[in-house]
């Protein structure tokens, strides 16, 4: 029998996994949170804040608690529970329970060499395969199939209480935990109702960006054109873009605006470096040739998609 005072069963570190339905469904929790029960003291880690829009953020609030095999009480909060060695069934209602999952003890001190993280990676598990481009030590794009409208993201490493979470700063994707890592793989955990191993694994591609060098006039989009302003022709709502080395010019509805620019390593995706976390910041690259771009635009904030082709002019090849 477990009494209120036995407080040292819980000890560790929690993470609330996924919500589990009267039908046996079970979803994720979108705001990522750890609990460490220490004696008669409970930590709550919460890792960004998704009432505020701060994914950034990270806050640990201090309470005293008890337990017994029935009710978990957080300061004056009581809460029912089923408990067992590794988990915490919460009774939220009657539709509805939220899931704590004891984090696996042979995930501690897992050793990583964060610097490891640059250039281009696949990151799959069993039902989901992607990939990403570490820009740099804080800002990734997905340059694969998902994420599509809105690519860019901050990432960080969180490190608590000997475990590492590697942590992308989107609502929508969970909290992983660094399991182990290699010089061709890391592996990473995902508690859910079954764990659920994730794999990064560096990737090469043809990221040659001399190929996009030159000016590229459009000639087919999939988005169907507006009538033009008066003071404007047809031809004026075209995008013309010149490439160069370090900057691109894009004129389009009379206008030119100038960015810097780069392509990730996987040559998936042009991004403008000044402005990478707008909607506009990046360009998908569905294929390129010597003579034609064929590129994914998103804009008005990420309502309108376009696929546009572009043909390169003789004179800058």
């Amino acid at each position: 029998m477990t009494s209120c005072n036995q407080t040292d069963e819980l000890d560790g570190i929690w993470i609330v996994a996924y919500k589990d339905f009267e039908d046996h469904k079970s979803e994720p929790i979108y705001q990522k949170t750890l609990f460490e029960f220490d004696g008669n003291l409970v930590y709550t880690i919460t890792i960004g804040d998704l009432s505020t829009g701060d994914l950034n953020t990270v806050n640990i609030d201090t309470a005293n608690y008890s337990f017994n095999n029935s009710i978990l009480q957080i300061g004056n909060e009581k809460l029912p529970i089923t408990y067992s060695q590794n988990s915490i069934i919460i009774d939220v209602n009657n539709n509805s329970k939220t899931v704590l999952k004891r984090i696996n003890s042979y995930l501690n001190n897992v050793t990583i060499n964060e610097n490891t993280f640059k250039g281009s990676y696949f990151i799959s598990s069993k039902n989901y395969n992607d990939s990403i481009d570490f820009i740099n030590d804080s800002t990734l794009i997905f340059t694969g199939e998902y994420n599509l409208n809105y690519p860019t993201r901050k990432w960080n490493i969180i490190n608590y209480g000997g475990f590492k979470f590697f942590n992308i700063q989107n609502e929508f994707f969970p909290l992983l935990i660094f399991k182990s890592q290699t010089d061709k793989k890391t592996l990473l955990e995902y508690p859910f109702d079954k764990d659920i191993e994730f794999g990064l694994t560096k990737t090469t591609g043809n990221s040659l960006s001399s190929k996009f060098i030159g000016v590229w006039k459009e000639f087919e989009n999939s988005y169907p054109k507006p009538p033009p302003p008066p003071n404007l022709t047809n031809k004026d709502l075209l995008y013309s873009i010149e490439i160069l080395k370090d900057s691109i010019n894009i004129k389009k509805n009379g206008q030119t605006k100038t960015y810097k620019w780069d392509l990730t390593s996987d040559g998936k995706r042009i991004y403008f470096i000044d402005n990478i976390f707008k909607t506009e910041g990046s360009w998908k690259i569905k294929s390129v040739t010597d003579s034609i771009l064929t590129v994914r635009m998103v804009s008005y904030s990420g309502s309108q998609e376009e696929i546009i082709k572009f043909k390169k002019e003789d004179n800058s090849r």
